[in-house]
């Protein structure tokens, strides 16, 4: 198997097949499962006579960091779509304080049920174990 990198060891892509190449390339045996996931994210490490793959396990950390990336990038999306889905509700009581009429919604209830989705994030199982905040509306 080829190990293909730039002229910094960043690994830009992985060949089984053929053998040979004139990209820049170290050969080995086997690599991990999940450098796969990792092209363009992981560094060769330099021993001084070449390059050589990193440990296993330092493969495995950067794979599990990526996947974690992923989740949190998910969960912020949907943190982020819940909160638009409510600023409608921001501007009709703005619309109906200017007008002199009595709002239709509780604000504060509303600011409670916003930043509790703004603190998501912060929650202790973040991004794996999320308790959403129960919309009052």
């Amino acid at each position: 198997m080829l190990v293909i990198h730039d002229e910094n060891g960043l690994i830009t892509g992985i060949q089984r097949f053929p053998e040979t190449t004139e990209q820049t390339h170290i050969k080995c045996e086997s690599v991990p499962v999940e450098i796969f996931v990792l092209i363009n994210r992981i560094h060769l490490i330099d021993n001084g006579n070449g390059w050589e793959l990193p440990s296993e396990p330092t493969i495995i950390s950067a794979a599990n960091a990526l996947e974690h990336e992923r989740v949190s990038n998910s969960i912020r999306e949907k943190r982020d779509q819940l909160i638009n889905l409510e600023a409608w509700r921001y501007e009709r009581h703005a619309r109906e304080s200017r007008l002199g009429l009595t709002p239709t919604d509780d604000i504060g209830e509303l600011d409670s049920y916003i930043q509790a989705l703004a603190d998501v994030p912060s929650q202790p199982g973040f991004p794996h174990d999320i308790a959403w905040p129960a919309n009052p509306f």
